[in-house]
């Protein structure tokens, strides 16, 4: 009688959370703002049930600087907060601040405000939405978007597409429309993956990634990794900000060229549920004022 009682008061809430121990060297040259990073993150997710088709999800986030402390030390906010409502097993709505991840991360993985619409069969998947990107070069800046993706099983293939309007539109980085596709091949363990950006600047409109990876990667198996490697191509006139590699500061020192770079990154599960993740990129090309390799490591611990 207690644990049912217990049961109706607590289970339509539900926690779970993420914590980072990181060190990122930003690859810029000796002096002042160019210094490394030494940083600590812990984020914690809540998830009430409304009912058995509508749940609404908060994130809240704390960052701490162990070293030369960042405008956002010892800060916590709700970084998401948003209310999903589904019709049925296959169709979606989303409305709030949410997750947005487009293909590999690559141009964007953060967040936007704003509402999504989503479908997925297991097979075929496709989303509208419009709002605003909360990071970036297009921070703020009014914009409606899209994507779709079919597995056909040897291959997974995506598209997604962006139109900014408003004031910012075209003035940060020269376009206001971009489109890109990406393809991922599986062999067993292997993969093959790649990724393409066009978008309407005038010079540097493109943006493309190149690489192979392996992964046996299990969060409850230790000893279980992934490892990936990869040629990139960032034109100016083609990057939303806002990308999910660490080790990538120099990626704000491309103004009006192509950053040209090669990246290797990878992640290994040292005990259940915490892993190391590293990067480290190397020979880039055209980014002022930065040195010609960059890395990243860190302790990632989920609960």
């Amino acid at each position: 009688v207690r644990v049912s009682n217990l049961e109706k008061k607590v289970g339509n809430i539900s926690w779970a959370g993420d914590a980072k121990m990181m060190y990122t060297n930003n690859a810029k040259k000796a002096g002042e703002g160019s210094e490394d990073t030494y940083k600590g993150r812990i984020r914690l997710n809540v998830k009430g049930q409304v009912n058995d088709a509508t749940y609404v999800q908060g994130r809240i986030l704390t960052n701490m600087y162990f070293k030369d402390a960042g405008t956002d030390d010892g800060n916590t906010t709700m970084d998401r907060l948003f209310v999903n409502h589904s019709f049925g097993d296959k169709t979606s709505v989303v409305l709030g601040r949410q997750d947005l991840t487009v293909f590999s991360g690559l141009e964007y993985d953060d967040a936007f405000d704003g509402a999504k619409l989503a479908y997925n069969d297991g097979k075929f998947d496709a989303y509208a939405a419009f709002g605003q990107l909360n990071e970036g070069d297009y921070k703020e800046t009014d914009a409606a978007f899209g994507g779709l993706g079919y597995d056909f099983g040897v291959a997974k293939l995506n598209a997604a597409y962006f139109n900014f309007t408003g004031d910012k539109a075209k003035t940060v980085s020269g376009f206001d429309s971009i489109w890109g596709a990406n393809l991922v091949v599986p062999v067993q363990d292997f993969s093959v993956f790649g990724e393409y950006w066009d978008s309407n600047a005038d010079k540097n409109d493109n943006a493309y990634q190149a690489g192979i990876g392996y992964s046996t990667l299990d969060a409850s198996k230790p000893g279980t990794f992934a490892l990936n490697v990869a040629y990139n191509r960032v034109g100016a006139g083609a990057y939303l900000g806002g990308t999910t590699y660490d080790a990538s500061d120099f990626f704000g020192a491309i103004a009006g060229k192509d950053l040209k770079f090669w990246n290797v990154f990878g992640d290994v599960t040292l005990q259940k549920n915490v892993t190391l993740h590293g990067e480290y990129a190397w020979d880039i090309e055209n980014a002022d004022g930065c040195d010609d390799n960059a890395w990243s490591v860190s302790l990632n611990y989920a609960f």
